[in-house]
């Protein structure tokens, strides 16, 4: 097996050019998208799609082929890939109200004990993981419409 040495990066990344400062600007567009009840559905629409998307991408690596490396990837603990059973419902249901209930108290936990899982989780989803919390949250507590009958899935 040949070994592969890689030459260390000549530019070294910044504050400015980091995931983390991405991933921040993303959790505050997501928290001002909330202001305007259309810009929110824009906004909601794009990140539960998106995370969704990488659950399934986890989701297959881990069970479908024979990564090692992607054996065991807790990550799908705040990127369910059930996400994209929901991420273009606008009207609220009770169903829906559970649904992100249920993924708010996961991200939540998964939040408080992200020092313990034994698998290093990337410090950069912190801000992601937030608004996952406070998106669950608000779509359950905040939200002004009326919740419809949970058989009402139109």
């Amino acid at each position: 097996i040949p070994e592969w040495s890689f030459p260390e990066a000549s530019v070294k990344a910044g504050f400015f050019d980091s995931p983390l400062l991405v991933m921040c600007l993303v959790a505050v567009i997501g928290l001002l998208s909330m202001a305007n009840p259309r810009t929110e559905r824009i906004f909601d629409f794009i990140f539960w799609l998106v995370l969704g998307l990488a659950g399934l991408i986890i989701a297959f690596l881990w069970f479908a082929t024979d990564h090692s490396s992607t054996k065991m990837n807790l990550n799908i603990l705040w990127a369910l890939p059930t996400h994209l059973l929901v991420f273009w419902r606008n009207r609220r249901t009770e169903l829906m109200d559970n649904y992100f209930s249920g993924t708010a108290i996961l991200a939540a936990l998964t939040l408080i004990f992200w020092k313990f899982i034994p698998q290093e989780m990337p410090t950069p989803a912190i801000p992601i993981v937030i608004l996952v919390i406070v998106k669950g949250l608000w779509r359950r507590y905040w939200k002004k419409e009326r919740p419809a009958k949970i058989w009402d899935v139109a």
